[in-house]
């Protein structure tokens, strides 16, 4: 389960993968009350592992949910203010490698005005996607480009 604010929405989130392996999203509208979606069934996006994040980019005026699929691919689901929730495969539209993928973590670079998905392969390397606002994702081995030791959980 992860939660967090979206301060372009005015409102708050918590998202979470149901046993079928749908992501949920609970979300409270500053104002309203608490309301319930089921993005998978809205975004027909493939079943997710427990593996997910979900943060607010501000530059893209949107929020996003990534999560591990089922297929070890990493997926996105994302909402612009006043749009309707998409599904992206990130892993593909980034060229990178399929690999069992342990932890994942999204955030947002102001100064780089881009959005990344960082994640730990089984193999203990630390990997990076990242889409700037007016391009497409890329792809970066962190371990291999600084020569860092294996991550171990």
């Amino acid at each position: 389960m992860v939660g967090y604010e979206w301060p372009e929405g005015r409102c708050k989130q918590l998202a979470f993968v149901s046993e079928d392996g749908h992501i949920h999203e609970l979300f409270l509208v500053a104002g309203n009350s608490w309301a319930h979606a089921d993005l998978s069934a809205i975004t027909q996006a493939p079943p997710a592992t427990n593996v997910l994040t979900g943060y607010a980019w501000p530059e893209g005026h949107m929020k996003q949910i990534a999560y591990v699929g089922q297929d070890n691919q990493l997926h996105e689901l994302y909402v612009e203010a006043g749009g309707s929730w998409q599904h992206v495969n990130i892993t593909e539209l980034a060229h990178a490698p399929i690999t069992p993928i342990t932890s994942i973590d999204g955030y947002t670079w102001s100064i780089g005005n881009s959005k990344q998905v960082a994640y730990v392969g089984d193999d203990g390397e630390i990997r990076e996607l990242w889409m700037p606002q007016s391009g497409n994702w890329g792809y970066a081995n962190l371990s291999q480009m600084v020569m860092a030791l294996p991550v171990r959980f």
